[in-house]
């Protein structure tokens, strides 16, 4: 018998109402949990009470370190009925105890599995899971007699009947709700509000507070003097001011001193273009926004706009939707009674936003003086981590580093397009710009649809390539009513910050002259680098003709006018590498995998260009504003949404880098043991050969002969020869599963052969390849970094495999069970499977076994496999 210490609670069981004839109820040290499977062993107890016997008090031992939480336990006893463990063990008990959990609950789904050596069971995972929100909110059903009570209480103040408690003068019939302070009166609420404006009071009407304001008291609101009455003022303007929490209607004296006049007439003075507008301008000083410059009569905090910003940043919350939020906190009765500021507050959000980025970005105090290599008057944010020679890393390091330490000194770009930002054909202003006017993301428009222009009627490339051909068939009917249909975009592979100047629009589908705008924006000034490594979905047709496309076609102006450019651009583009990122070279013929596979690439390591693809998240949850706003506003709500993405990315970039670090250090550590386990399994004779077929790794396109040993599969086209042809898995499967039918009906079977044996003998190989894996992780030489849980929780589903696959082993070949052996839960990568490949040549031929057939399967399974693992690899 095998014994077993869980807690009550764990079962479900009240341990007050357990009968002391058949279980003990006591208190002792929580002992180490194997493999239980809880909710079985409450039906199993349920079931089968016999087995459960008395036990007896267990002291607590000296050794264990006391819990954090004393829990009442249950001694549960279990046959031992295992129907595997037919031969000797080699682990003694526990291994013969583990054996026995498993024959206990065949099923093992493992929802509720306790696995030893782990610091969380997954039970525990599982609760906190799933119960974590019940249990938290407990309480609060507990306490939501006094929370309501106290919501109750704050529609009244006993302070409403008596005198004011500042001045004892009046009766306290005003509050602040901000201010959370004790109703006073109202010139002492006046005066406590001299430089709070906007804050919403209520008056007690001898039967409930209701909805007052501060201009109805009295309050003014003095510009220029800093909360201080203008000597020089005359009469007092009512303003209507929209703050966070809605709109108010403001008392306001403007500053009329001297000063202001100096002020306009030195704006005259420095010639400087259009009219003074002094009231505005006072508005600015202020933080309020007018509405307009010429006598304003509304304005918009600043905090108001700086919220929503947030808010349309994060969430892509509409400005449409919050400004009927404004409304609605206005008068939640009657919101539409309220005047709707929409088009005005997205006037001023846009404005704001690019004099925000002029400011963030140094452009507004000439920061184009100090840093000269980088575009004149943009406003992007830049990538820090990649090589900017010059910048961030010493030109003399650049270019004197040797082709081994590329990858350290290469700028990786990443280029692709999206259609979820378009824009509608409706009416619009024709003359609305850009507030950025081209400085940021988006290429300036007289400059983009110039060069368009310029590719009219050009010839489309011939395509070799299926991928293309695919592109080329999209259906046109979801461009119909669109003017743009989308954006492409560069960013960089490995840190993706969008690139300043490189997002174009799309007129259509997707062509080459979109990509190549793309990417003169994002490396017209990186002609300092030495390395450029580009990535593109359709880079093996995009590469054929672009220099053509740069330099002989004259569209652009700037190149043709100035021949040093050209030749600093001609000798960029000569240096630069492309490739297909690793998904959708998957779409690609073999060649191109070949030719261009981005893994396969020299200097890239773990690179990715695939996140080139999540930028569009974003892209998409605010394409459903942009699309209906006009061309200039689309420009500005796209580039403020890039610009939050790589100010995002900025802030985060030291924990992502520091977090890749431990990564790769991990990682390379575990590499690094099982590159030397591999390697020791061969022999030299056998490495050198492999090296010396290996010399040139990487095919070039003008070879008559590829020889690539990752990309095997590929059939040739024209003067490409194939080299070998490797049956894929899902191959091998189909023809053994034909032969077994054949096999099924002869008169004559394959010896050893049965029905459903491949399939079987997949599941094992499979299992064995996993064993491998898990075991590498569990012996990395690197701890500190490991996750525990994920291990573990590994761990138990190899182990509920493995023995799925021995119990139905042993159904097909009966003699194999002496062999067959108990699992440890807690090492199931330690297990021994019986396979043919692992059984001795004189035990694989005994007739007894009767294996013949099965070791051929798995001869071509593991033939399979390998050739899988190289193409993974």
């Amino acid at each position: 018998m095998e014994t077993w210490l869980i807690h009550c609670d764990r079962l479900g069981v009240d341990a007050s109402l357990l009968s002391q004839s058949s279980l003990l109820v006591l208190d002792a040290h929580l002992p180490s949990m194997k493999s239980l499977n809880l909710k079985k062993i409450q039906k199993y107890a349920v079931k089968n009470p016999p087995v459960i016997a008395n036990a007896v008090a267990l002291p607590s031992s000296p050794a264990r370190p006391p819990p954090k939480t004393s829990g009442t336990l249950i001694e549960v006893l279990f046959e031992d009925d295992a129907p595997i463990d037919d031969s000797p063990q080699d682990s003694g008990a526990q291994q013969s105890s583990n054996a026995n959990s498993a024959a206990l609950d065949p099923e093992n789904d493992w929802e509720d599995t306790v696995v030893e050596g782990s610091t969380k069971s997954t039970f525990e995972l599982r609760r906190k899971l799933y119960q974590g929100v019940s249990i938290k909110l407990q309480p609060f059903h507990d306490f939501a007699d006094y929370i309501q009570e106290a919501a109750f209480d704050s529609q009244y103040h006993e302070a409403v009947t008596s005198d004011c408690r500042r001045c004892g003068n009046a009766k306290a019939s005003y509050r602040c709700q901000k201010c959370r302070t004790a109703p006073m009166c109202s010139p002492c609420l006046v005066d406590s509000h001299k430089h709070a404006h906007f804050h919403r009071i209520h008056r007690w009407n001898l039967q409930f507070f209701e909805d007052s304001s501060l201009h109805i008291l009295g309050l003014v609101f003095h510009l220029g003097h800093d909360g201080d009455k203008c000597p020089c003022s005359a009469s007092i303007r009512q303003l209507t001011v929209i703050d966070v929490n809605g709109y108010h209607h403001v008392n306001v004296l403007f500053c009329h001193c001297r000063i202001r006049l100096e002020l306009a007439a030195k704006h005259l003075a420095d010639d400087k273009p259009g009219v003074f507008h002094d009231e505005a301008h006072q508005l600015f000083q202020s933080r309020l926004w007018p509405i307009t410059l010429d006598s304003p009569q509304t304005a918009i905090t600043y905090e108001a706009l700086d919220n929503f910003d947030i808010h349309s940043n994060t969430s892509k919350k509409s400005a449409y939707d919050y400004c009927y939020a404004l409304q609605r906190l206005t008068d939640a009765v009657q919101p539409d009674t309220v005047s709707d500021c929409y088009r005005a507050f997205m006037r001023a959000i846009r404005f704001k936003r690019g004099l925000e980025k002029r400011r963030r970005s140094g452009q507004a105090q000439g920061i184009d003086e100090f840093i000269t290599h980088r575009r004149p008057g943009s406003t992007s944010i830049f990538c820090p981590a990649c090589p900017d020679p010059g910048w961030n890393v010493s030109m003399e390091e650049v270019w004197e580093a040797s082709e081994a330490d590329a990858h350290k000194y290469t700028k990786f770009e990443q280029n692709d397009g999206t259609f979820n930002a378009p824009r509608l054909k409706k009416k619009e202003d024709p003359d609305d710009e850009a507030v950025d006017a081209g400085n940021a993301y988006m290429a300036q428009e007289k400059e983009y649809q110039a060069y368009l222009d310029q590719c009219e009627g050009e010839e489309p490339d011939p395509n070799t390539c299926a991928r293309l051909r695919a592109m080329k068939l999209q259906s046109l009917l979801k461009f119909v009513n669109l003017i743009v249909s989308g954006i492409v975009g560069t960013t960089c592979s490995r840190h993706v910050f969008f690139e300043d100047n490189s997002v174009v629009d799309m007129y259509g589908g997707e062509r080459f002259a979109y990509a190549t705008r793309s990417l003169w924006g994002a490396l017209r000034y990186q002609m300092h680098q030495r390395w450029i490594r580009w990535a593109y979905d359709i880079w093996c047709q995009f590469v054929k003709n672009l220099k053509k496309r740069l330099f002989e076609d004259g569209k652009f102006l700037e190149l043709d006018n100035n021949e040093e450019l050209r030749e600093k651009f001609e000798s960029l583009i000569g240096r630069m590498k492309g490739g297909i990122p690793p998904l959708h070279v998957l779409g690609h013929i073999w060649l191109c995998r070949a030719l261009y596979g981005y893994s396969h690439q020299k200097n890239v390591g773990k690179t990715c260009p695939e996140t080139v693809e999540t930028p569009w998240a974003a892209t998409r949850i605010c394409g459903g504003s942009v699309k209906h706003q006009n061309h200039g506003q689309r420009h500005d709500s796209l580039n403020t949404a890039f610009d939050d993405w790589n100010y995002n990315k900025l802030i985060k970039l030291g924990y992502s880098i520091s977090k890749a670090y431990v990564k790769a250090k991990k990682t390379y550590s575990r590499l690094q043991y099982a590159f030397g386990m591999s390697s020791s399994a061969i022999s030299e004779d056998l490495r050198a050969r492999w090296e010396a077929e290996y010399a040139k790794p990487l095919p070039e396109a003008d070879d008559d002969h590829i020889i690539d040993r990752f990309e095997v599969n590929f059939k040739g086209i024209g003067k490409f020869k194939v080299i070998q042809e490797v049956p894929t898995m899902q191959q091998f499967m189909k023809e053994q599963l034909e032969r077994e039918r054949a096999e099924a009906v002869s008169n004559n079977p394959t010896p050893g052969f049965a029905d459903g044996l491949t399939e079987l003998l997949q599941e094992g190989v499979r299992l064995d390849h996993e064993q491998k894996v898990v075991g590498l992780l569990a012996e990395a030489e690197d701890d500190e970094y490991d996750d525990r849980d994920s291990l573990d929780t590994t761990r138990a589903r190899l182990y509920d495999d493995i023995y799925n696959f021995m119990s139905t082993l042993v159904e097909f070949f009966p003699a194999l069970a002496p062999l067959v052996k108990s699992v440890d839960p807690n090492r199931p990568e330690d297990a021994f499977l019986p396979l043919p490949s692992r059984l001795s040549p004189s035990n694989r031929n005994h007739k007894r076994f009767n294996l013949q057939y099965a070791t051929e399967v798995e001869y071509g399974l593991r033939k399979v496999q390998a050739h899988a693992i190289l193409t993974e690899i």
